[in-house]
């Protein structure tokens, strides 16, 4: 606790209490995590288990925000998504690049692949270009911690997101929403509009639902020398989705999707933390940092420009044995994004990266139970046929690589997945109050591509072949499983202990070396262990979650920065032996029938036990990336009937430790970590809502406390770049049904 002290939380969250008292609730929170503030909790379902269950019978950490919260809270983006829950964090930078970390699995931003899944319904999404627009039209995101490898199976080593879109009505609906604000920085400005129309299209048998949203924001990071920007949005998102009631026990969900952002592109050098500028050429000048964290340089507009297609068929059969489910989805995605090397107004160099590919996957899936037993079993197939991914580094003359006269840096890494499974878990009742559930999955990874790197002169010639075009694959194997046991205190208490295991398929080192290029990185391990209660008190008015974990990680994915040929590149190593382990608390209380107060908050300890950094130098006890000690959100909601309409107030604390970013070595084999400050959020939001109407209005970060959602290490010791959050952020809102 010394650590939550040292920051002042505890003081800064009495004095938050203080102005909801003093305000009349002007500073009260959103209905975050176990959906506070729903109208009757029994009718909160999720599918964390490939089926349909209240989400307090779940025996696991598990959070479900509900379209309404979503809307409450004016999240436009999955990281909006990721602080309304504690011992989560979700970092994008535009394009692919997005990392989330979960108790103890984290990376270098940018490399890899993430160790929590994110599905959209039931769909695994390898590709960032999927999460480029935000939860549009949703009836709800879950998040689920701890391995869920045995059900979910892709990259689920440290947990899931699972979003499930809005199903087409038996009713006419239709919904417009616009919304306008801006931040306090730079003259920013953001808006948004979306609509949607639902009905039956045949009385009975076939209904649809289409989604047409645009989500817009300039970007809070900005040069006021050039006017370039970064960290905003650009997106459109197009859904049609057809419900077919072909039969009493037959139904088809059939689903197309399209989705494209335009994001203005722009990295922040840190400021205080160096003086080199990345790959200049000798006595260029140190670089400038700006006063504020929102302010950065750049000599041109960078960009993540992203486009995705994306079709689904979820038909499910009825029949004696169960529930038969044949998931099929097909997907396009394209990506091109341009970075600014150096984060500096000299001309020292500009990153360009294509990435081209589809994706084809099926699921074959049995649900059903009869007496005491019940049972679920499938197969899964996934194609990720990546076309491209090349990547082009033009130099400036005031690189040290032009002054060399190389004037191009041209790589080409593409890399396909084919990844086959087959799963089956079966619970049984021993009595009725205790069940024992026990799953397997096992599953072969099958990677390939080939790599290439040339260093090319000022004309576009070829200058060096410093890694002739090389072929290179692996295949993966790995069983994993899970055991749950179950005890039900009562109808409204319920005791859980799981034990299970999970994995992510290991890939190839970086581009390096035609020898190092052939060398395939280990696959990930996880044997975590959890126990929990999950408990509602006095009619329902207090909820009370807490859980206890432990995971244990064997070859843990690291990603390092190293120089190749004079450039800096990427490489991934295997940490042998990781732990994390900790409490996940979640307690909501209704204090009065319109007074609700929440808290949702995590203590994880998490660290590198062994890691062979480099030769001869080997790490202990090192924090891996965003995994801080304490974090959380807390507040209150308050709703009261006003007039022919309700009046909601809402507000919250979200909190973080200190954390570490990333690690990184000099010459000398000395260990760098890149810290980010602990930092609190405060919040608010105000909505009313009469008749077929709803305005509303939120303030984020209200203090515009500077913090900073990840940092990378681009020159150990000298020059790092970073992600800053949102500044005080706000926007008002209009929503009609008719």
């Amino acid at each position: 606790m010394s650590d939550i002290r040292q920051f002042g939380l505890w003081q800064k969250l009495l004095g938050g209490v203080s102005v909801f008292g003093m305000a009349g609730a002007l500073l009260l929170a959103p209905a975050y995590a176990q959906a506070a503030g729903a109208a009757d909790d029994e009718e909160i379902i999720v599918t964390a288990r490939k089926k349909e269950e209240r989400l307090q019978d779940v025996p696991a950490t598990i959070a479900a925000v509900t379209a309404d919260q979503i809307s409450n809270a004016g999240a436009r983006k999955l990281s909006d998504l990721s602080a309304m829950t504690s011992g989560l964090s979700y970092v994008g930078l535009g394009g692919s690049q997005t990392l989330i970390s979960v108790r103890g699995d984290s990376n270098k931003i940018g490399s890899g692949e993430t160790g929590t899944g994110v599905f959209i319904d039931g769909i695994f999404v390898s590709r960032g270009t999927q999460l480029g627009v935000g939860p549009v039209d949703v009836a709800r995101v879950e998040f689920l911690k701890g391995p869920q490898s045995t059900l979910f199976g892709k990259n689920t080593i440290a947990g899931a997101i699972n979003i499930i879109t809005a199903d087409p009505t038996w009713e006419n609906y239709n919904e417009i929403e616009a919304g306008y604000g801006g931040s306090s920085e730079n003259g920013e400005n953001l808006w948004h509009a979306q609509f949607i129309a639902s009905g039956p299209i045949v009385a009975d048998k076939i209904a649809g639902r289409i989604t047409i949203a645009h989500q817009q924001r300039d970007g809070y990071l900005y040069d006021s020398g050039t006017g370039v920007r970064g960290l905003g949005y650009d997106a459109t998102y197009i859904r049609g989705k057809l419900l077919f009631h072909l039969a009493d026990n037959v139904n088809w969900r059939v689903s197309a999707s399209y989705r494209k952002d335009n994001a203005p592109r722009m990295e922040a050098a840190v400021p205080g933390s160096g003086t080199t500028v990345l790959q200049a050429r000798p006595g260029i000048p140190a670089p400038i940092f700006p006063a504020s964290i929102w302010e950065s340089y750049s000599n041109f507009q960078g960009f993540a420009r992203s486009r995705s297609a994306s079709f689904t068929s979820d038909l499910s059969v009825e029949t004696f044995i169960g529930t038969i489910t044949a998931l099929t989805n097909y997907q396009v995605n394209r990506q091109y994004f341009a970075t600014d090397t150096d984060t500096t107004r000299y001309q020292v160099g500009a990153s360009r990266v294509l990435d081209d590919g589809n994706t084809f996957s099926q699921e074959l899936r049995l649900v059903g139970s009869s007496g005491r037993i019940s049972w679920l079993g499938g197969l899964f197939y996934f194609r990720d046929d990546v076309k491209t991914t090349h990547q082009t580094v033009t130099f400036g003359p005031d690189s040290a690589n032009y002054a060399g006269g190389v004037g191009f840096q041209d790589v080409n890494f593409p890399v396909s997945t084919t990844t086959k499974s087959v799963f089956a878990q079966i619970g049984y009742d021993v009595t009725e109050d205790f069940n024992i559930t026990a799953g397997l999955r096992y599953s072969e990874d099958e990677k390939s591509g080939y790599v290439r790197l040339a260093l090319l002169n000022l004309t576009g010639g070829l200058f060096r072949e410093v890694v002739p075009a090389t072929n290179r694959s692996a295949t993966f194997r790995s069983t994993t499983g899970s055991i749950t046991a179950t005890y039900r205190l009562n109808d409204s208490a319920l005791l859980y202990a799981s034990y299970s295991t999970g994995n992510k398929a290991g890939g190839f080192a970086g581009v390096a070396s035609p020898t190092t290029v052939q060398i395939p990185f280990d696959e990930a391990e996880v044997a975590a262990t959890e126990i929990g209660i999950k408990s509602d008190w006095f009619d329902k008015r207090l909820r009370v979650n807490l859980s206890i974990f432990n995971n244990d990680y064997d070859n843990l994915q690291l990603a390092q920065a190293v120089p190749i040929a004079g450039v800096v590149q990427t490489i991934t190593q295997n940490a042998a032996k990781a732990r994390a382990y900790g409490a996940d608390l979640e307690v909501r209380a209704f204090i009065t029938p319109e007074l609700e107060f929440n808290l949702s908050y995590t203590y994880l300890h998490a660290r590198i036990d062994e890691y062979l950094f480099a030769p001869g130098v080997v790490l202990t006890d090192i924090t891996p990336a965003r995994n801080p000690d304490h974090s959380g959100v807390v507040g209150l909601t308050y709703t009261t009937a006003l007039g022919d309409g309700e009046l909601r107030l809402n507000g919250n604390v979200a909190f973080k430790s200190k954390y570490n970013n990333d690690i990184g070595r000099s010459a000398a084999g000395v260990v760098l970590l890149a810290p980010t400050p602990a930092y609190e959020l405060f919040n608010a939001q105000i909505s009313y809502a009469w008749d077929d109407y709803e305005i509303s209005a939120y303030v984020k970060n209200i203090t515009n406390e500077e913090y900073y959602v990840a940092q990378v290490i681009a020159i150990p010791g000298s020059f790092y770049y970073g992600s800053p959050g949102e500044p005080r952020t706000f926007e008002v809102t209009l929503k009609a049904r008719f």
